[in-house]
């Protein structure tokens, strides 16, 4: 079967269709971009990891939090010992 009778069959099969939803579904599968488009965005030439801080308002680290979950876990191993667990 040549390309030009496959995108006859289709399109005869798209006609075809009565349900909006189904034919809304097609287009989306046939525009990949637009499927994506609300995550598109500007890729820029460098990371600027300040720029990108300032951007999303990142506070950093809660130290008190930080001690606070490190006080929950308990841990009585010292680091060296827990490091080598991970080998």
């Amino acid at each position: 079967m040549s390309l030009e009778t496959k995108k006859l069959d289709i399109l005869q099969l798209i006609l075809s269709i009565d349900n909006e939803d189904t034919i809304d579904k097609i287009k989306l599968l046939l525009e990949p971009r637009s499927m994506f488009s609300k995550y598109a965005g500007e890729i820029e030439d460098k990371l600027d990891l300040k720029k990108i801080i300032k951007e999303k308002n990142y506070k950093g680290p809660n130290e008190d939090r930080i001690n606070e979950l490190a006080k929950e876990a308990d841990i009585k191993e010292p680091i060296d010992d827990l490091l080598n667990m991970l080998d």
